[in-house]
C-alpha cells in the first residue's frame, strides 16, 4: 500500500514538474518552493495521523505535487537561473550535498523511528521543514523581477545569442591553412 501511494506521489510530480518550472522561469522561485515546503510540512503532519487508505493515497498525491515544487527539478531551474554564467558548479554542489544528506538522513530517519516511532518521527519531519526549509527557501532563493530575471542575473552582461557566437559554417567545415 505505502509503495502503491509512493508511486503515485512520484506520479503527481513528474506530471506537474513542467508547469512548475514554467512557473518559475516566469516569476523565480521563491514564493513557489517556500509554498511546497510549508506543504511538505502540513502533508508530513496529515501523514502521521492518516487512518485509512484512501487518506494515505490523497496524502501522497499531494507530498507529489509538493515534491514537485521542493526537490531537485525546481531546485536546477532556480540555479540556472541564479547562476546564469556557470549553472553547472551550482548543480554539482547541491546534488552532492543532496546526496550527502540522504546518507545522513535515512540512518537518523530510522533512529527516529526506533526512539519515537513512526507518527512521532513524521510530525518532526514536518517540524524541520517548516523551521528550516521553507524560511531558507523564502530567504534564499531568489524571485525573478518583470524583466525576468533574478537579481544575480541583471549583475550579469546579456547572455550572447546563438546566432552571433556560432562560428561561420563555412570556416567550421575547412581548415585554415597557415600558408594563405
Amino acid at each position: 500500500t505505502v509503495g502503491g501511494a509512493f508511486s503515485v506521489a512520484l506520479l503527481c510530480s513528474g506530471l506537474l514538474a513542467p508547469r512548475v518550472g514554467a512557473r518559475i522561469d516566469r516569476v523565480g522561485g521563491r514564493r513557489l518552493m517556500t509554498a511546497g515546503s510549508v506543504a511538505v510540512a502540513s502533508l508530513l503532519f496529515a501523514l502521521s495521523r492518516v487512518e485509512s487508505a484512501t487518506t494515505l493515497y490523497l496524502i501522497y498525491g499531494g507530498l507529489g505535487a509538493a515534491m514537485a515544487c521542493t526537490l531537485y527539478e525546481p531546485t536546477f531551474v532556480v540555479l540556472t537561473h541564479a547562476f546564469r554564467a556557470n549553472p553547472r558548479r551550482a548543480i554539482t554542489l547541491v546534488t552532492l550535498f543532496g546526496g550527502l544528506a540522504g546518507t545522513i538522513f535515512w540512518p537518523l530517519t530510522q533512529a527516529l523511528i526506533g526512539w519515537l516511532g513512526w507518527r512521532d518521527t513524521l510530525v518532526t519531519l514536518a517540524a524541520i521543514n517548516l523551521l528550516v526549509a521553507a524560511p531558507l527557501h523564502a530567504l534564499l532563493v531568489p524571485d525573478l523581477g518583470a524583466d525576468g530575471r533574478s537579481q544575480s542575473e541583471k549583475a550579469l552582461p546579456p547572455r550572447a545569442d546563438a546566432a552571433t557566437t556560432a562560428p561561420d559554417a563555412g570556416a567550421a567545415a575547412t581548415p585554415s591553412d597557415p600558408t594563405e
